[in-house]
């Protein structure tokens, strides 16, 4: 029963029962991660948008040795965005087991969008725009293959081509998570355009100015943006704001 990927003595009682030697449980499962711990010789190996796929490694110690996923956190790739999990990991172990993935599921969603940020990232944005591509022909209903194919022309200076690809993105879907972020790169390209009411349009859009959210790099930018377009006592403020906001190294 699906209680089994919630609860740890069920999951037990099932083990006890059925001796699996391997366990599939669906990714939308967040406390199998937990629970799934309890058992320490089930190792995970395989994952795509929908499933995680553990082996028991004592009846398949090959298997495991040679497909256990160390790095990547499926469970964390489906709650979190790419930059906070990158943080402090070795990103070339992480990458090789990406990849991995990628060779058996080269169409998977999570998997493609970690490869073009990392990508984008590193400044391989060719890579990048063909995972971004990928993205787009398997979910073309999605912002996040338009973003990202954005990002990689925006820093490649294609920014005509990079504008068309997030205002592609802002006409899909609203995503909480992705639609500031959509906003705000195209306000930047309109910005580097120096085509200002659109980028003042845009970055307002892609924050609240006065909340605690709001970095001040974002505070800045829709300064520069307020005052570019005559809005003189709205940009003293988002300037002040950035101004309190700044890292001390910044100055």
């Amino acid at each position: 029963g699906i209680n089994a990927f919630g609860d740890r003595h069920v999951l037990g009682h099932l083990i006890q029962r059925d001796d699996p030697a391997f366990i599939a449980a669906p990714l939308e499962s967040a406390e199998f991660k937990d629970v799934i711990n309890a058992f320490p010789d089930y190792v995970l190996i395989f994952f795509d948008d929908e499933t995680v796929l553990y082996v028991d490694r004592q009846r398949y110690p090959r298997i495991a040795e040679a497909h256990e996923l160390k790095m990547v956190d499926p469970f964390r790739l489906a709650s979190e965005d790419v930059p906070a999990i990158l943080e402090g990991i070795d990103r070339v172990a992480f990458m090789q087991e990406i990849q991995r993935m990628l060779q058996v599921d080269p169409d998977g969603l999570q998997t493609n969008h970690v490869a073009a940020v990392v990508y984008n990232e590193e400044g391989r944005h060719d890579r990048a725009l063909e995972h971004a591509d990928r993205i787009i022909r398997n979910f073309p209903d999605l912002m996040t293959g338009y973003g990202l194919k954005g990002d990689a022309l925006q820093a490649m200076h294609l920014l005509p081509q990079a504008v068309a690809s997030y205002r592609l993105a802002a006409s899909k879907p609203k995503d909480p998570r992705r639609t500031p972020i959509v906003y705000r790169q195209l306000g930047l390209a309109y910005l580097r355009l120096q085509r200002y009411p659109e980028a003042y349009t845009a970055l307002r859009r892609s924050i609240a100015p006065f909340a605690a959210s709001a970095s001040f790099r974002d505070l800045y930018h829709l300064g520069l943006a307020a005052l570019l377009t005559g809005r003189t006592r709205e940009a003293a403020l988002y300037f002040y704001g950035s101004y309190h906001k700044r890292p001390r190294e910044e100055g």
